[in-house]
């Protein structure tokens, strides 16, 4: 029995994580009550004034006196009545604010109703030896309005001190005043138990609430990370759709080509003018398929790898060096130039696997889009913890409104100089290994006057 009565007393006390919420949630409570009692009361008291005025006139000096009493006290609760809503309604006018006195308007309300039940029954023992007042005031108190179990300790004991005093002030038989101040003892211990459970029972559906609150708020946010996951995925799978078809589009018309100069040279159809002039278009569409499967071998790579980076030190001069020979020629093709003025000393930290198709896949487009006889330049410029990695052209350019599409849009793609092919896949690739490796990708351009497009990878720390 002991141990459930601690029990009973430890979950009606509101842990610290849980006070300020619980508090807040009290005096919300108890204001939405009060607002209710401060009207109905008002009108209560009111019809009690007006009933228990008419007839004083004619009433003996004992009714007199005993309707007086009762005449005054409800008049006294009628103002207090219209007070507590006005105090109210300036709480809700400010949307909710709490400030101090909205705090005190419960613990006030408790007290002078606790009071005013324990006078009233005094005036009532003039006539009578009943103590319903006090019993009517201290039940609904305790049920009604929401406080802490030791203020309700203080202020039922208050209540019950103020009912003695009463008692034997206007009742004249001292055993019927004895009777009455056990009879209020009693009522005190029930309205007492009564508010520590209606306390505790609030407490408890507070925390259940909350736990409803916690678990509702972990469901929306799992349904947002599934929407989200559902969104990468539906992404995911619009990318790769476009993908293939962007590749079956560009690998059909060389495949297509090739197959019918094999068919025009088994049937000796061509001419050797003819023929060195298909080759030569042929190995223009060659240079472009091979960009176009290296960068889908790539993509697959790096699907499968999961977006797994193996970062190194690079001396990223010398790795252009190497791409550049791998150009050099469909450059001399193109009667093109491609000047490597990045900095020999510069070593930066990244994979270069992934920097390397970076810087092939810039050369490929600055060759592609530039006209016979022009000039590529690849040049670094360092600052802070990053270098900048520019590749220009003297080509055709690039319109202002097409600009927010070069990285961005894998069906973007225009034909070169010469009619080249690409896939756009190349773009989106260059964007995403430079993220990957820490780096941003950008471009300027305007169009007859050739663009730059640059990226950005972290300096090694031993710069």
């Amino acid at each position: 029995m002991r141990l459930q009565w601690q029990k009973f007393l430890r979950e009606a006390k509101p842990t610290s994580e849980e006070l300020s919420g619980f508090s807040q949630e009290v005096l919300k409570t108890n204001l939405v009550r009060l607002n209710y009692l401060a009207y109905l009361g008002a009108l209560v008291t009111l019809f009690h004034v007006i009933i228990f005025r008419l007839g004083m006139e004619t009433a003996d000096p004992i009714q007199y006196s005993w309707r007086e009493g009762i005449v005054f006290s409800h008049l006294t609760l009628f103002f207090y009545f219209i007070l507590l809503a006005i105090a109210i309604a300036v709480h809700r006018r400010k949307r909710g604010s709490a400030s101090r006195i909205t705090g005190v308007l419960p613990h006030a309300t408790f007290i002078v109703l606790i009071i005013m039940g324990s006078w009233i029954t005094g005036f009532d023992q003039i006539i009578t030896d009943a103590i319903t007042p006090f019993l009517v005031v201290t039940l609904l108190t305790a049920i009604f309005i929401l406080t802490r179990p030791w203020y309700v300790t203080i202020y039922l004991l208050t209540g019950l001190a103020f009912l003695i005093f009463f008692l034997y002030r206007y009742q004249e038989n001292p055993d019927i005043a004895l009777s009455n101040i056990f009879n209020g003892l009693t009522i005190t211990a029930i309205g007492w138990a009564l508010s520590h459970i209606f306390w505790r029972n609030f407490l408890l559906r507070f925390r259940s609430d909350r736990v409803i609150a916690s678990q509702q708020e972990e469901m929306r946010q799992q349904n947002i990370r599934l929407q989200k996951v559902a969104s990468e995925l539906k992404q995911a799978n619009n990318t790769k759709l476009r993908l293939f078809l962007v590749i079956s589009h560009d690998l059909r018309g060389p495949l297509a080509n090739l197959n019918q100069l094999i068919q025009l040279v088994q049937n000796e159809d061509l001419s050797e003018e003819t023929f060195r002039e298909l080759l030569i278009e042929l190995g223009s569409q060659s240079y472009s398929n091979s960009d176009l499967l290296e960068n889908l071998l790539n993509y697959a790579k790096n699907s499968l790898k999961g977006n797994n980076i193996t970062p190194e030190e690079i001396n990223i001069r010398n790795l252009a060096d190497g791409i550049a020979e791998l150009y050099d020629l469909q450059a001399r093709n193109k009667k093109l130039k491609i000047a490597n003025r990045i900095d020999p000393s510069l070593r930066v930290k990244g994979d270069k696997a992934m920097i390397s198709l970076i810087i092939r896949n810039l050369i490929s487009n600055a060759l592609k889009f530039s006209p016979a006889g022009g000039l590529i330049t690849l040049e670094s410029r360092s600052g802070g913890a990053m270098c900048r990695v520019t590749v220009t052209d003297e080509g055709v350019g690039i319109p202002e409104a097409r600009l927010p599409l070069i990285f961005n849009d894998l069906t973007y793609s225009t034909p070169g100089t010469e009619g080249e092919k690409g896939s756009g896949l190349g773009l989106m690739l260059i964007k995403e290994f430079a993220l990957m490796n820490g780096g941003e990708t950008g471009v300027e351009s305007q169009p007859g006057k050739g663009s730059s497009f640059w990226f950005t990878i972290p300096l090694s720390q031993s710069e």
